[in-house]
């Protein structure tokens, strides 16, 4: 599914280059913006049944929807064409675990990913007829933010779950490949992962984005 999806972004990308002319974009600060499919490696769990005080709760298997979307905003820096640094935030949909049956759990039983993001950036702009397109991998430290519902974490009582908050810190990467449309404005199709770690495991984003670039046209970043 995401690899159709992502051939789909290609060849509109790959259209949308072949009908406008060449750019190469300069170095100096950037922002973007990107949207996606998601998946994650999030492993079954236990969660509270809703039960009464004469009825003791239990907990059933739930399992987690491996589906999701994910979206990204990021602001940058890149001293020349080959490489710099990117601050992002990161923003997955819920993980939603279902249990099997009827069965009706005591609370959510959904799990939340988002994060702040220090990467490095490495960029290989290509050359000649194929200027306007480059590769670039990302890579370093994402500060996450997990919120998990009332129903995955189980009591000894009829009251359910609290909502539990986990704050760590994550290691994350991307690879992609990217085309200057302008000077100014660039188009990227990536894949963006964070590792979560514990029963989420990790989260995947496949997406495309747009960024500008803050340079002039004929004087480079900036001014003249």
């Amino acid at each position: 599914m995401n690899l159709r999806r992502i051939s789909q972004c290609l060849f509109a990308a790959a259209a949308l280059g072949c009908a406008l002319p060449a750019f190469a974009t300069g170095s100096g600060f950037y922002w973007g913006l990107m949207l996606g499919p998601s998946n994650n490696t999030a492993s079954n769990q236990q969660a509270q049944v809703s039960g009464t005080p004469t009825n003791p709760p239990t907990t059933v298997l739930v399992k987690p929807k491996q589906q999701q979307f994910g979206s990204r905003i990021f602001l940058g820096y890149m001293p020349s064409v080959y490489g710099g640094m990117e601050f992002g935030m990161t923003y997955f949909s819920s993980v939603k675990y279902t249990p099997s049956g009827n069965t009706t759990l005591c609370g959510s039983s959904n799990a939340t990913v988002r994060d702040v993001e220090f990467l490095a950036k490495a960029a290989y702009p290509f050359k000649q007829q194929l200027s306007q397109f480059g590769v670039f991998g990302k890579a370093g430290a994402a500060f996450a933010y997990q919120n998990n519902g009332g129903a995955l974490s189980p009591t000894s009582s009829s009251t359910c779950g609290q909502e539990t908050h986990l704050s760590k810190w994550a290691p994350a990467f991307s690879v992609g490949v990217n085309y200057d449309i302008t000077q100014n404005w660039v188009t990227e199709l990536a894949m963006h992962r964070v590792n979560v770690g514990g029963k989420l495991g990790s989260m995947t984003m496949y997406g495309l984005g747009i960024s500008y670039h803050f340079v002039d046209q004929y004087c480079g970043q900036f001014l003249c």
